[in-house]
């Protein structure tokens, strides 16, 4: 009866905060603060959402923060008030391709690039948990080999244990030495749960990686963590 809106990774901001761990106040307040550095429209129509990644008890705080404008958010709503729908979350598309892993699976360094259309969108996790993403406009595999590279110092990792690939022409992604050659580090497809990946086979070649981040969406949390729908 509710629709899960996912957003085009293009369209918001995605940045890891630190904070320091005995810092007092409201957290909220602490991460729209920081987040007016990192935000290309104005502050006060930021609309965020973050989550707490793992860390030492002696470390700073480290956060995930997710940002869009109000046109990223009101546009989606509008549509969805213009057939009489309600929301149930605003989420980015990518962020809940998570959701098709084994829930035990090993906490792995790996990298997971799902092509669709012009853009792949990289991920960055420790099993099943989001680090970090990107969006990049790549044609060939050298130059997913590149960005990658590029993406690990994100999170503070000089190599990964695995990539990933899925979606548009991923097969033959997969097979291209270029990759494993320059990451050292093998490639393949995710290792999708036994249901999921009965779904992911049955999906219809033609719809291409759009059609598994819908997949990721519908078998997403029904409260997701890095949500932005308002709360009016």
């Amino acid at each position: 009866r509710r629709i899960h809106v996912g957003l085009d990774r293009r369209s918001v901001v995605v940045k890891a905060f630190e904070l320091p761990r005995a810092s007092s106040g409201d957290l909220g307040q602490m991460v729209g603060f920081e987040l007016e550095r990192h935000v290309p429209f104005p502050p006060e129509e930021a609309r965020f959402s973050w989550i707490e990644l793992p860390s030492g008890a002696d470390e700073s705080r480290r956060l995930l923060v997710v940002a869009g404008g109000r046109r990223a958010v009101e546009r989606p709503l509008g549509l969805l008030a213009g057939v009489k729908r309600r929301p149930a979350a605003i989420t980015v598309a990518c962020h809940e391709l998570p959701a098709l892993l084994p829930r035990a699976l090993e906490a792995r360094r790996a990298v997971w690039a799902h092509r669709h259309g012009t853009r792949t969108d990289v991920l960055l996790l420790i099993g099943r948990t989001l680090l970090m993403s990107r969006s990049v406009a790549i044609t060939d595999p050298a130059g997913l080999a590149q960005e990658i590279q590029r993406s690990l110092p994100l999170v503070g990792w000089s190599d990964c244990e695995a990539v990933w690939i899925s979606g548009d022409d991923a097969p033959g992604w997969i097979g291209a030495p270029e990759l494993a050659a320059v990451l050292d580090a093998p490639v393949s497809a995710p290792p999708y749960a036994g249901r999921s990946g009965v779904l992911v086979a049955s999906l219809p070649p033609e719809a291409g990686g759009a059609a598994l981040l819908a997949l990721g969406l519908a078998l997403g949390s029904r409260r997701p963590a890095l949500d932005l729908l308002p709360a009016e």
